[in-house]
């Protein structure tokens, strides 16, 4: 059973991330600080699994009423738990507004389709394309939601 919970700072530490996003997890510096740094941005959750951390996703609040949407996947996610982890986000995501945000922004990888995916499943549309965007400085689409 899939149990989804109240990120904790180490939680990125006890990721193992899918191969998709193991550049962009690479570039990122110390596990301990980026923890402590998203989970004071905003709410994040985490994913976990026979007592493995599998996924972990937030929102970090910006000024002006925008929301960065970051997510981390496992390469051990079991296949069977998609399901629960896309109502929760979807849910999660509904409730943005509460925080102030009326705009969700988010990105996906150019080289990873699920991505773009899973984000137009979520509501989420692109608005184009940003280079050098994420840690590992790859090319990254940019997608936004309009919460009503």
């Amino acid at each position: 059973m899939i149990e989804i919970r109240a990120f904790e700072d180490d939680d990125l530490a006890r990721l193992n991330p899918q191969m998709a996003q193991a550049a962009e997890y690479a570039a990122l510096p110390s596990w301990q600080t980026i923890g402590e740094i998203v989970r004071a941005a905003g709410p994040a959750w985490t994913a976990e699994w026979r007592g493995r951390v599998v996924g972990c996703a937030g929102i970090a609040v910006q000024m002006g009423g925008r929301g960065e949407c970051w997510c981390f996947i496992g390469r051990d996610m079991p296949r069977a738990a998609w399901v629960v982890i896309h109502r929760a986000v979807r849910g999660r995501l509904g409730q943005a507004a509460a925080l102030g945000v009326h705009r969700l922004e988010a990105t996906a990888a150019v080289g990873f389709p699920p991505a773009r995916r899973w984000l137009e499943m979520l509501g989420f549309e692109c608005e184009g394309v940003a280079r050098a965007y994420a840690p590992d400085r790859s090319v990254c689409f940019r997608y936004a939601r309009v919460l009503a």
